[in-house]
């Protein structure tokens, strides 16, 4: 799994990592709750983060990180990516490489 800088052509897919990361995982979100963050995602809260995506070898987008001012901003994994140490992975480079110190978490 590679960690690289997302482009904006990689929007869509993080946008559908997006909506199938809180599906299965935000089960206080409702559908209209989705349905009015997806626009919001794509056109403002992607653009206004420092945005990296862990991709396969094949560069099929499996998670994203997204990070402003040394804060965690975001952090979401295709279902099927999870429990394989792949927000680990995120996390650490987030420290690391980006000197993330805090992380902003839902509840």
């Amino acid at each position: 799994m590679n960690i690289v800088a997302a482009a904006q052509e990689d929007y869509p897919e993080i946008l559908a990592v997006w909506e199938a990361s809180v599906r299965a995982t935000h089960d206080f979100l409702t559908e209209d709750n989705i349905q009015f963050f997806k626009p919001l995602i794509l056109k403002e809260y992607l653009p206004a983060v420092d945005l990296y995506c862990a991709k396969d070898e094949t560069g099929r987008i499996h998670g994203f990180l997204g990070v402003a001012e040394q804060n965690i901003e975001m952090l979401f994994l295709a279902p099927e990516s999870r429990g394989r140490g792949l927000g680990k992975l995120l996390v650490n480079f987030a420290v690391a490489e980006l000197g993330s110190v805090r992380v902003d978490v839902n509840e």
